[in-house]
């Protein structure tokens, strides 16, 4: 597994919503993105499949051209129930979980207190 697996992105992506949500925080699309560390092609078809899959809500594509679809929320970024237990639940979410560890909850905390002051 490498950090930047598909898997790995979107348990970082479901966390930090999640998390955000959980402590009264608005998430941010661009955080998000930001904590996942991956390219914008990548990001868009890694977005695209957590609303397909029903994930994430709130999200919205918009289309510039020959360019690939830009997701974009505006204080509308949220989990699903169906995202939540995913994350808590599916066994390749708790392998990531065990992957990342402890370092990676001090990201989302500081990306959590970074996300407070947008």
């Amino acid at each position: 597994m490498s950090y930047d697996d598909f898997d790995v992105i979107v348990y970082k992506v479901l966390k930090y919503i999640y998390a955000c949500m959980k402590q009264g925080v608005q998430p941010s699309l661009e955080k998000a993105q930001e904590i996942a560390k991956c390219n914008d092609v990548y990001w868009s078809h890694v977005v695209r499949s957590m609303v397909d899959s029903g994930y994430i809500q709130g999200v919205r594509f918009q289309q510039y051209l020959d360019q690939p679809p830009v997701p974009f929320a505006r204080n509308t970024l949220g989990i699903s129930q169906q995202g939540a237990r995913y994350l808590e639940e599916n066994s390749k979410m708790h392998e990531v979980s065990q992957f990342l560890g402890s370092a990676f909850e001090k990201v989302l905390e500081a990306a959590i207190k970074s996300t407070m002051s947008l």
